[in-house]
């Protein structure tokens, strides 16, 4: 079965991606917001150098963190807050970078989601 989801920007693409996998992340509403807006700032680096390390390491500071706060229309206590809740439900990992399932694999226009549902069957017991 193949499912084609159209979204009209990049942010709905990365929200509807992450609205796939609540089952995993069981983030709260603003907690995706600003999941989100992290992701996005981590792609905007990474286009910029084509390196995901350079990326990993500019999507948080201080400039960056001023655009995703303004965009976000939160205070820098309330954004270090969520940063803080994000590390517990481990979205953000050591070093604050990004947990890498989190993080759709950037095609042109989208992301691939492949989903492998198997099952092993039980052996009656005669």
């Amino acid at each position: 079965m193949n499912i084609n989801l159209k979204t009209k920007s990049e942010k709905e693409a990365v929200t509807t991606y992450l609205s796939l996998l609540y089952r995993f992340h069981k983030l709260s509403d603003k907690e995706l917001e600003v999941t989100v807006e992290l992701i996005l700032a981590y792609f905007k680096y990474l286009r910029l150098y084509g390196n995901a390390a350079a990326a990993a390491k500019l999507y948080l500071e201080k400039e960056s963190r001023a655009v995703i706060m303004e965009n976000l229309d939160m205070s820098a206590q309330v954004f270090r807050n969520y940063l803080t809740t994000l590390k517990k439900k481990n979205v953000l990992q050591e070093g604050m970078k990004l947990n890498t399932v989190l993080v759709p694999s950037v095609e042109k226009r989208g992301f691939n989601i492949n989903i492998s549902i198997g099952y092993e069957q039980e052996q009656s017991a005669e």
